[in-house]
């Protein structure tokens, strides 16, 4: 199955692949930072940080398998980018994750509309619960949705290469 992905498509898979561990390698060094510097823990503190270390421990994961089971690693690769489309901060709530680059445009509601643009290189996160902040922002990962659609393209692709290749198996024995 894999022998039917062009060559230009697998490339991009490792690039995705490469991609993905060195955005989950730099949130995982981004987080083992803001733990050092954080003054105190309180037991939900410490769940958000292992949250926060999950989510970039999966994105490690996720480039692992794309780099060598194609079909496992496009479906971890799937939610990994679905995880970082949406971003949002409202009623003392946020959850804001990212590994490796973005591009996001959302708009910010909290005392008037306007409308944000944020991008940048280096994987970042943001969980907040319980706050008094009266923020209420919504943004959207460009950058995520892109790979999304490329990754469904490459996955529909190789579904359609194991139906074809059952297909012409199936033919065959009864033959």
């Amino acid at each position: 199955m894999i022998n039917h992905l062009p060559k230009g498509i697998i490339k991009k898979l490792k690039a995705l692949a490469i991609y993905q561990i060195i955005g989950g390698l730099l949130g995982l060094i981004i987080t083992i930072w803001a733990a050092i510097q954080y003054p105190s823990f309180t037991p939900f503190i410490i769940l958000l940080f292992a949250i926060a270390f999950g989510l970039y421990i999966f994105s490690l994961l996720s480039g692992w398998l794309l780099w060598n089971q194609y079909n496992a690693g496009i479906q971890c690769s799937l939610i990994n980018q679905y995880l970082q489309i949406v971003q949002f901060t409202i009623g003392g709530w946020a959850y804001t994750y990212i590994s490796g680059c973005y591009f996001s445009l959302g708009v910010d509601l909290t005392y008037a509309y306007k409308v944000t643009f944020n991008f940048g290189i280096i994987s970042t996160w943001q969980l907040k619960a319980f706050t008094q902040a009266d923020v209420v922002q919504l943004s959207f990962n460009f950058v995520a949705i892109l790979l999304l659609v490329f990754l469904t393209h490459v996955k529909r692709d190789l579904e359609e290469d194991v139906l074809l290749e059952n297909l012409l198996t199936e033919e065959e024995s009864t033959l």
